[in-house]
């Protein structure tokens, strides 16, 4: 049997001096997403697997990228040289 639970990690005042920030997923995901919600863009690079990241994206403001069915151990978001915002929410597999 699986339960889930949501853990959400958010920045409603991302500046560069908290740049860059990385969330510990360690999950493979039931559903999840990363959304931009402030003026500026945001860049982001997901590692699978350890601290390997892969190829950095930019998400725009109002903007968001799903990461439903992926195996995630850590994503990696950074300032693009505009303040902005962001939400990170993530509902992994959990077995009990």
């Amino acid at each position: 049997m699986a339960s889930f639970a949501w853990t959400v990690a958010e920045d409603t005042n991302f500046v560069v001096g908290d740049s860059p920030v990385t969330i510990s997923v360690n999950a493979a995901l039931v559903e999840g997403y990363v959304a931009c919600d402030g003026t500026g863009s945001i860049l982001v690079e997901i590692a699978p697997e350890g601290t390997s990241y892969g190829g950095q994206f930019t998400i725009k403001p109002d903007e968001g990228v799903s990461l439903g069915g992926a195996r995630i151990s850590k994503i990696r978001i950074t300032h693009s040289g505009t303040d902005s915002s962001y939400r990170v929410a993530t509902l992994p597999i959990i077995k009990v």
